[in-house]
């Protein structure tokens, strides 16, 4: 059986989006026929193995179809705030997704050449798409993206669509670039404007915190220019939000907790005392004690992970406790019950 061809589009050293399973879509916009590159794979066979072309080159086809980068300003300011929380996928790319400039809040990791959607890396576009009620929605939202995402490059940056794993399961001489119809671009602000976001969660745990963190700290370094407001990404994301509910979800409980997140446990102990005066020993209570002496030793891991692990099983409503057991574990050199 042949295996699931990939096209990757290439702009300077990094890949902006890979076709998975077929063609690429909007990304033929950026090129003309004679882009086309040739190479002989066996005697008297020649293939297909892409289109290259230049960043300026590119722009310029796209602006042709009324893509720019401007629009995709608008989009974003049309999205953002309300519609960009709504349809986040995770609650950590909801908390600074109103911070994201047009090529990040529409980017894209691949497309799934089988559904003909395209996976956004922060938003969930293919419901997006589906939504707002545009012919073609989700290809419209590429284009947009291809084009904030070039114009912050050199006009000589090269752009290169690889198409080689494609032509190899296609008989000599096949070619795959295609005309692709951009109409409907402009309608996207005022679509955006007027969409109601369907009530829903962002229950997936990914994009994580750290993955956020550790992509605007590589950003920064490619886009000197952003790195403030990249940096009042990190910055956003590493202020942890006290919980609706749950046992820590007290002013004074969730301030202990904050402060040994910090690795500060100087008058913790003292506090909880005061709190265990007034009201008893509690869980939460019971959570920090053991947080303290883990992180200042006082007491072997092994032993602390045990009793954590014993309370955990019945509360499932307190992950802090179930991560505490895990780091313990850890500490106690036990990875697997970890």
């Amino acid at each position: 059986m042949a295996s699931s061809p990939r096209c990757p589009l290439h702009v300077a050293d990094t890949i902006v989006v890979e076709a998975r399973g077929g063609a690429a879509e909007v990304e033929y916009a950026l090129f003309d026929p004679g882009d086309i590159e040739l190479h002989a794979t066996e005697p008297g066979t020649i293939r297909e193995m892409g289109y290259r072309t230049t960043v300026g080159t590119a722009l310029g086809r796209l602006a042709g179809a009324g893509v720019t980068a401007a629009l995709a300003e608008e989009v974003r300011q049309a999205a953002v705030p309300t519609v960009a929380r709504a349809y986040a996928r995770s609650t950590a790319v909801r908390a600074v997704v109103d911070r994201f400039d047009a090529s990040e809040l529409l980017e894209t990791r691949t497309f799934d050449a089988a559904s003909a959607k395209y996976v956004g890396r922060w938003l969930d576009l293919a419901l997006l798409a589906d939504d707002l009620g545009v012919a073609r929605a989700g290809a419209l939202l590429q284009a947009l993206r291809l084009a904030a995402t070039l114009a912050e490059l050199p006009d000589d940056a090269p752009v290169f669509l690889e198409t080689a794993e494609l032509t190899a399961q296609r008989p000599p001489g096949q070619r795959t670039l295609k005309r692709v119809d951009l109409q409907g671009v402009p309608e996207l602000p005022a679509a955006l404007r007027s969409l109601k976001p369907r009530s829903r969660e962002a229950t997936e745990a990914a994009p994580s915190r750290l993955e956020i963190v550790e992509w605007a700290r590589e950003r920064a370094g490619r886009a000197p220019a952003a790195k403030e407001r990249l940096g009042a990404i990190e910055a956003a994301l590493s202020t942890r939000q006290a919980p609706a509910r749950g046992p820590l979800a007290e002013t004074a409980l969730w301030n202990l907790e904050s402060k040994l997140a910090r690795g500060d446990t100087g008058g913790v102990l003292e506090q909880i005392d005061g709190l265990e005066k007034r009201r008893g020993r509690t869980p939460a209570t019971i959570f920090l004690r053991a947080r303290v002496a883990l992180l200042t030793g006082t007491e072997e891991p092994g032993s602390i992970a045990e009793r954590v692990s014993v309370l955990s099983t019945s509360l499932g409503n307190f992950p802090e406790l179930q991560l505490l057991a895990a780091q313990a574990w850890a500490r106690a050199g036990d990875k697997r019950r970890a």
